[in-house]
């Protein structure tokens, strides 16, 4: 869906792979994949509802999955005391 060009590719792959590895450290690689796959494909279902004449979203959607993974904290707070 997004366009081609050599700038977003070599955007997108160092944030999926610096993005990627902070989840994949915190939360385990399979939750990095399934975030990725969910982001990317959500997006490519809901932005042409949205927006049906511009086109778009593509891996951009595929790094911005984890990095709200990344804001979002996980789980039960930590029981310990600070």
């Amino acid at each position: 869906m997004q366009g081609y060009r050599p700038w977003q590719f070599l955007f997108n792959l160092p944030g999926v792979i610096v993005v990627g590895s902070a989840v994949g450290r915190r939360d385990g690689w399979w939750r990095w994949i399934v975030v990725c796959v969910f982001s990317g494909t959500a997006t490519g279902l809901v932005a042409p509802l949205c927006l049906p004449h511009r086109v778009d979203s593509g891996s951009s959607a595929a790094v911005a999955g984890p990095i709200g993974a990344l804001a979002v904290p996980m789980g039960a707070p930590d029981p310990s005391p600070p």
